[in-house]
């Protein structure tokens, strides 16, 4: 987690776009969420690429206002090198992404499961026949021969 922080800030501004950002978060949080047992990989899938995509616009955000306060305190003169405020984007990333693994996403995890505990969105593994509706109509012919008046 450290060293994606580290890339995150040396690249920030240049090449740390919202796509490549995402795709960093997905690789970290698809080695690190401990998902439950029942959870199939679809929905793990699903629930990482959600929450990886939700982690970049929020770190984005955070980056780009550290910098804007940064540079709407700091005057032209001021000691604060480029250096410095890389090492700070670093740690303010770090420190995002060990929330987000540590507390948020456990806690979105469970707020799934209790939801739903079965097999996920769409699944049809869990139901019965009652359970789902019918995807084939029969029409049955018409009786011939008796009228009613």
């Amino acid at each position: 987690m450290a060293e994606l922080a580290a890339r995150i800030a040396a690249g920030w501004g240049r090449d740390q776009h919202h796509t490549a950002l995402t795709a960093a978060i997905t690789r970290l949080y698809r080695g690190l969420i401990a998902f439950p047992a029942a959870w199939p990989e679809h929905r793990r899938e699903a629930f990482v690429a959600d929450t990886a995509d939700a982690t970049a616009s929020i770190l984005t955000t955070l980056l780009d206002n550290y910098l804007d306060t940064l540079a709407d305190t700091t005057s032209r003169s001021s000691s604060l090198g480029g250096d410095d405020v890389i090492v700070e984007l670093g740690l303010l990333a770090q420190d995002h992404l060990a929330w987000q693994l540590t507390e948020q996403l456990p806690e979105l995890i469970a707020d799934h499961t209790v939801l739903d505990p079965g097999r996920g969105e769409g699944s049809m593994t869990a139901c019965g026949p009652r359970q789902r509706a019918a995807t084939i109509g029969v029409r049955l012919p018409r009786r011939r021969g008796r009228r009613h008046p």
